[in-house]
């Protein structure tokens, strides 16, 4: 099979960010950069009800990305951090589940991809399957390990990553610990993310 075309990658961020000491507001701050605000609480349980109204919010789609229509893949992510590490929530809404079989696939389907470049230029690198598809099953992991050196041996072994299903979608939250990256968080801290969401239809194999 050639599966090559059919994923549908939205990158929702892309950017520098900057460790913001309070809950809110977040946004623009200082040149090129977003402010992530802190957020104290959250439980890694695949919930968002402990987020409140906390977190950076982005939407997957917009009126301006190009992409599957909304009543097919849509959603939203929040970033934040505390002092175990930076913090990803996504809701999305995908209303056909397909994952790959193999880890060093998964990014070719359903997943949520997180990229971190430390201040030392360092990156760290990780994509997670929901765990809908053939049946459900814990959220998988896989750090690509040749493109892109993670920024510590093993990484994927300690990222959190928890997720609940619903019949349209599903909710994931990710705890990815500044010490695997390297990181010491700080009031002001700079470094680059990327924050993905994919999706891909068993149907369309071809």
């Amino acid at each position: 099979m050639n599966m090559g075309g059919l994923l549908v990658s939205i990158a929702v961020l892309s950017s520098a960010i900057a460790l913001l000491a309070t809950a809110g507001p977040a946004g623009a701050v200082g040149p090129a950069a977003i402010a992530i605000p802190r957020v104290e609480g959250i439980t890694i349980d695949g919930k968002a009800e402990d987020w409140g109204e906390g977190g950076f919010r982005i939407n997957i789609l917009g009126p301006d990305v190009e992409g599957p229509p909304p009543q097919r893949f849509d959603g939203c992510l929040r970033i934040g951090w505390d002092d175990r590490g930076l913090l990803v929530l996504a809701v999305v809404h995908d209303t056909v589940p397909f994952e790959a079989a193999q880890p060093d696939q998964i990014w070719r389907y359903d997943h949520v991809y997180v990229l971190v470049t430390a201040p030392s230029g360092e990156m760290y690198e990780v994509c997670v399957a929901p765990g809908r598809y053939p049946k459900p099953s814990p959220p998988r992991l896989y750090a690509p390990g040749d493109r892109r050196k993670p920024a510590a041996d093993n990484a994927t072994a300690k990222v959190t990553a928890e997720r609940t299903i619903a019949p349209d979608g599903y909710t994931m939250e990710l705890l990815l610990p500044w010490a695997a990256m390297n990181i010491t968080p700080a009031i002001g801290a700079r470094m680059s993310l990327r924050v993905a969401s994919g999706s891909a239809d068993e149907d369309r194999r071809r």
